[in-house]
Formats: C-alpha cells, structure tokens, sequence
C-alpha cells in the first residue's frame, strides 16, 4: 500500500484481468518446497488422482462420457482439439496405470500448475481453479459431501463458475471469511445453494472483507 498506493492495490485486488508484479523467484522457490514436502506426506498429483479414477470407475468409457460432459459446460476451452486429444489419451493410461508421455503429464499434473504461479489477476485464477476442477470433478462420487477450503480469490473463481457469474458482477462479490456455502449440484448446475449463517451475520463478515481494500 504504502509503496504503491491506495488506488492500484485497489485495481490489482478487485480487477479482472489486471495482475499484480510478479513475486521474486525466491518466492517461487519457496512454494517448489512445500510441494516437494507435501508429496513426501501425500504422495504426487498424479497418483492421488489416479487411486481415486481407479477407485471410482471400473471401466474408461465412464469417464470419457464424463469428459464429453465437462467440454459441454466449457472446461476445456483453453485447449483445441488436439490437446484436448492428448489430455484424454493421458487420463486413459492413468486410469489403465500405463506410462504417459511428456505432454500428457504436462496437461494432467497440477502440481506442475503452481510452480508457474509469481502472480495472477482473477481471469488466471479462474483459469487455474478450472483446470483443477476438470479433474478435481471426477474423482467425486454420486451424492458425496465434498468440502472446499480455499483463499478467497480461489473461492470467487468457483463461485462466478457455479453461479455463471459474469466478470461485473464477480468483481463485486465479497465472500464472508469463514462463512460456508452450500451447494447442492447436479453435475455443475446448481439445484439449490444455502449458508450456514444469519443475513447479519454474513453482511458484517463480508463488509469486513471489502474493508480490505483500504488498508
């Protein structure tokens, strides 16, 4: 704030595509290593989705229908046809447990995604949290409860998806810190959507997230 003023932190907070400089590459490398020690505890990107694509699907035309779904609702527009090619052809050998080729592994792992990240408006953040939710997506089983925990940003890019927000009004919602959102999807279409608190309480918390901005 003090450095760069008041005004372009606003623009860089609540514009669309306006990003903020890019961090240090010391910062980079920082986040490199909590990624190395998070896949010594949990293991890599690829191999938790793959446990969970063999753990739900006994055959692969399931998840391709799956694919052909997730196209429809626009999750793969930043690829053309020929990536989306390759995308499936990696999430084949994944699930058949098969070595996958260099591009392959270069669409599919997110992992790889985060390492790129030294600064990103709301349109690189909604392009981000898209090409995990393609994934992400298929790893859900019917009528399970899935919980999301994100920061802020990350969750006004699931929201303007969810609620087909356009970038205006995107730029005006505020989430309530700590405040849940429940939806009830079918798909990604939203059948019903809810929250865990009072009007009150939810205005207050959200005006709070606002205030931000100024300080």
């Amino acid at each position: 704030m003090e450095k760069f003023g008041k005004e372009q932190v606003h623009i860089w907070r609540r514009s669309y595509d306006v990003p903020p400089p890019l961090a240090e590459e010391d910062y980079v490398n920082d986040i490199n290593q909590q990624i190395e020690e998070y896949q010594k505890e949990e293991g890599d990107f690829l191999t938790r989705i793959q446990n969970k694509l063999c753990e739900n699907y006994k055959k692969f035309n399931s998840i391709s229908n799956q694919l052909r779904y997730l196209k429809k609702k626009g999750l793969f527009e930043d690829l053309n046809p020929e990536e989306f090619k390759t995308f499936k052809s990696g999430l084949k050998n994944l699930f058949l447990k098969k070595d996958l080729t260099n591009e392959e592994r270069e669409l599919l792992n997110q992992d790889h995604e985060y390492l790129k990240v030294r600064g990103e408006s709301l349109k690189d953040t909604l392009n981000r949290v898209i090409k995990w939710l393609r994934l992400e997506y298929l790893t859900w089983k019917s009528g399970e409860c899935v919980l999301i925990v994100a920061h802020g940003n990350s969750l006004r890019a699931m929201v303007k998806l969810l609620d087909q927000m356009t970038k205006e009004a995107v730029l005006k919602l505020n989430i309530p810190t700590g405040s849940p959102i429940f939806y009830d999807l079918k798909g990604l279409d939203v059948q019903k959507k809810d929250f865990g608190e009072s009007e009150e309480v939810l205005k207050a918390r959200a005006q709070k997230v606002a205030e931000q901005t100024g300080k």
